[in-house]
């Protein structure tokens, strides 16, 4: 019987992500109401067709929802001002009908894009503005392309219904995500330019999903940014390898061992009791 506290409304259900946090929510006891601009054959739940460019169709979506995951925006994939524009009308959109219809807590799907990205068709160093390490929610914002922008905008809005509608809002910076089964197949470690600017984080995409069902069940007031990551690092190899060779000028507030990876988790460990489960061996 699903728990008629926690209807859920996710967007963005028949993308990538999207999919596995649907599977991972048809093993708890939600009502879950999930949304999309396009079908998904495969999903376990129905997928209401819903563009949420349109206000009054995303009002109809909310009566009686308690908790909204958005992850329903553009990737990076659009003409610049497409893709800041419409991701912006987008979560304007969800967060404003979710608070006019006294929605409790909004999670959305930040990226670790809004502290190391590329630039797009503007040049970029390859090297991060990091002040220090470890990275955490509170690492400040260095986006630099407009995916990356628009992320970093509705991490603000977020925090705007947060505090003024009286919002839980939790913005996560999810970094680069794979498949638990492909996690250990990736390529070989190669330094580029992205990796670096992203302390060289990865989730998989189960973690994620566990992660997500984590903030939903955890009383989280006001408004947070979480930057969850997996032990070590995606090329599995040896953290003391990436501060020496690529971070040798940024300091370290404490001191990190092999045995972790450049983000500190520890906030989102005592906040939601979340960990990760899925690790990449190292090389």
């Amino acid at each position: 019987m699903a728990d008629p506290d926690h209807k859920l409304l996710v967007t963005g259900a028949s993308g990538i992500f999207g999919k596995f946090v649907l599977n991972e929510l048809k093993h708890h006891a939600f009502e879950v109401l999930a949304t999309d601009g396009v079908e998904e054959p495969e999903s376990p739940f129905p997928i209401h067709l819903t563009n949420l460019l349109d206000l009054p169709a995303v009002r109809k979506l909310m009566p009686g929802v308690d908790t909204v995951i958005h992850l329903g925006n553009h990737a990076n994939q659009k003409e610049n001002e497409v893709t800041f524009n419409e991701n912006a009308a987008m979560n304007m959109n969800v967060f404003q009908a979710a608070a006019d219809h006294g929605v409790r807590k909004i999670i959305f799907a930040s990226s670790v894009q809004v502290i190391g990205s590329d630039g797009g068709d503007v040049p970029v160093d390859r090297y991060p503005r990091f002040p220090s390490f470890p990275l955490d929610g509170d690492t400040p914002p260095f986006p630099t392309n407009t995916y990356a922008v628009s992320k970093r905008a509705g991490e603000i809005l977020t925090e705007y219904f947060a505090t003024c509608y009286d919002i839980q809002g939790i913005a996560i910076r999810f970094p680069g995500m794979n498949v638990l089964a492909r996690l250990n197949f990736l390529p070989d470690w190669i330094p580029h330019a992205i990796p670096i600017r992203q302390g060289f984080a990865y989730l998989s995409y189960e973690d994620a999903s566990r992660l997500v069902v984590a903030v939903i069940r955890a009383h989280l007031p006001g408004f947070r940014i979480y930057f969850p990551s997996s032990i070590g690092n995606r090329n599995g190899v040896l953290t003391s390898r990436l501060l020496k060779e690529f971070y040798s000028g940024i300091p370290c507030r404490r001191t990190i061992t092999d045995a972790e990876g450049l983000v500190d988790i520890s906030r989102i460990k005592r906040e939601t009791d979340w960990k990760p489960k899925d690790v990449i061996r190292a090389k």
